[in-house]
């Protein structure tokens, strides 16, 4: 895989399945190989892990009538109008001619996306692996009752076969449980990542790679109306959160049927981008922390010979506790501010900071802690 700044992914919804199923007419899905080394799925895996924050799109006609049909506003996410409000095929394909996407600039999207920190787009759509080279196919729609999870296992086998190091997520088959996103139990289902929806695991699950999806306000497709947006603090810290617990978190963006990003959208991507800017390194190729319960005053990320503490709530009392943490560490000082050590030592009830008296960052302020390795 060409090495780039931002790597471009594609979706294949159900009707990807559809496609994918009729290259079958011009030659047999390959037969399930054997499955590869965790050596080799470590490789594989690589960049994903370490990348951690991508952008998700939702990008189709439904951005036409942008969430209402004759009058009517869906309480629905906005890609499923056709569905909710029962749009006939003969009404819904004229939104294909009012489709105009005059704004697009695929340049500026990619732009907006590195800005934020991101590092790699998932976008919807025998010839895309081949022809497009994407480091992932993320599917969807597998709930469809033609679809079984042997379908989805030899897709996958095919897959793997035209292109060895690309990655495909649990929506492939039958293994995802529910919105929870990871697999039902200890069987083996197709594909390489768990897939939670609107939701971030309560812990991190050692072994286990997975990606929350979520969007910024309540719909993934484009609504005119939907105005839930979540903050810059919020979203950065679902970002911190995911990485905490040993997960990627792809950010939906629902671009209009003009081509543009909304701009609230792109508000709060450069906001996420300002503090990625200062914290990214405690965030990109970092493993879950080693707590095994959530800290109280934030979260905790880990590189080797390094402990990174995100701090959402600040000590009153300007001492930051450690809980329980014994091991050797030989110094400790702000992201934001690495010439400067902060003072700190241990008791009995773990590793005490001493720290300013206000937040140098409102959001989400991060302490390195260099550890004896």
């Amino acid at each position: 895989m060409p090495r780039r700044d931002i790597l471009i992914l594609l979706v294949l919804t159900a009707l990807g399945f559809g496609t994918m199923r009729r290259l079958d007419q011009t030659g047999a899905m390959s037969p399930a190989r054997a499955a590869a080394t965790d050596t080799q799925r470590d490789e594989r895996m690589r960049w994903w892990r370490e990348a951690r924050f991508g952008m998700f799109i939702h990008w189709g006609l439904y951005a036409v009538p942008a969430g209402e049909y004759h009058g009517l506003r869906s309480k629905d996410i906005g890609e499923w109008i056709m569905s909710w409000a029962n749009i006939p095929r003969s009404e819904y394909e004229p939104f294909a001619r009012q489709f105009n996407p005059v704004k697009f600039d695929a340049a500026r999207w990619v732009r907006i996306a590195k800005d934020a920190g991101m590092k790699y787009m998932v976008m919807q759509l025998r010839e895309l692996v081949t022809k497009y080279d994407p480091a992932v196919l993320w599917f969807d729609g597998e709930w469809v009752d033609w679809w079984t999870e042997a379908d989805g296992k030899d897709l996958y086998q095919y897959v793997r076969g035209l292109k060895p190091s690309i990655l495909i997520n649990n929506r492939v088959g039958k293994g995802r449980k529910g919105m929870e996103g990871l697999n039902k139990d200890d069987q083996e289902y197709a594909g390489d990542f768990g897939t939670p929806e609107q939701q971030i695991p309560p812990t991190g699950i050692r072994g286990v790679d997975w990606e929350s999806c979520m969007t910024m306000n309540e719909t993934w497709g484009f609504k005119s109306y939907d105005n839930q947006w979540k903050s810059v603090e919020t979203l950065v810290h679902n970002v911190i959160d995911t990485a905490s617990k040993g997960g990627n978190y792809l950010l939906n963006v629902g671009p209009t049927a003009e081509g543009e990003i909304p701009p609230p959208s792109v508000e709060r991507l450069a906001g996420i981008g300002k503090w990625m800017k200062v914290n990214g390194d405690a965030i990109y190729g970092t493993t879950a922390g080693p707590f095994k319960t959530q800290l109280a005053w934030g979260r905790a990320t880990a590189k080797p010979g390094k402990l990174y503490l995100h701090v959402f709530n600040w000590p009153a009392d300007g001492t930051l506790t450690v809980p329980g943490y014994t091991d050797h560490v030989t110094r400790a000082y702000l992201m934001a501010n690495p010439k400067t050590d902060l003072t700190m030592e241990t008791n009995a009830g773990g590793l005490l900071i001493q720290v300013p008296s206000s937040a140098p960052d409102p959001i989400a302020t991060v302490i390195v802690l260099e550890v004896a390795r």
